[in-house]
């Protein structure tokens, strides 16, 4: 879908075009952010996929991408000899789409690096922040606690004055 993906962003500033530089997103880039490896024969290049779809014992899913006219092709297929034909294509445009949506987000990834950086920021900064409010939860939660334990030591004794 995204094969060789080349960037062009123009914009008209002070009545002048501003081309930004292109980027090719490889095979191999790809593949490293999958964390595959890439199987090469020939001129054919593939990422085979194992983690994609559903592998049971009545069901195997072989999924895999590979480049052809530049763009990233992604083949789905599900062996299910229990299912119906129509419900074994639905789940393979499932786990094609779910591939697409990927490559499209490692791509952007891939050419510009800086997402990775805003999301590892935020996760810290989202760590940091529930690491700053743990003993306000502790707290709240022993004062939670203090009731219902001696609730359950007044129920105790009541039962065993009683008995």
């Amino acid at each position: 879908m995204l094969g060789n993906f080349t960037t062009f962003v123009t914009s008209l500033i002070n009545n002048t075009i501003t081309t930004m530089k292109t980027t090719t997103v490889t095979i191999e880039k790809l593949a490293e952010r999958f964390n595959q490896k890439v199987w090469v024969k020939g001129d054919l290049k593939r990422i085979y996929l194992n983690d994609e779809g559903y592998n049971t014992k009545k069901m195997s899913t072989k999924t895999f991408i590979y480049e052809q006219d530049g763009q990233f092709i992604v083949s789905c297929f599900i062996e299910c000899p229990s299912q119906p034909y129509q419900w074994i294509q639905s789940q393979v445009e499932e786990v094609k789409a779910s591939v697409y949506a990927k490559i499209e987000d490692f791509t952007a990834r891939i050419i510009d690096p800086s997402i990775d950086a805003k999301e590892a920021e935020e996760e810290a900064k989202t760590a940091a922040q529930w690491e700053a409010g743990k003993e306000e939860r502790e707290r709240i939660a022993a004062e939670v606690a203090t009731p219902i334990r001696n609730s359950r030591k007044i129920l105790f004794n009541a039962c065993w004055y009683v008995s």
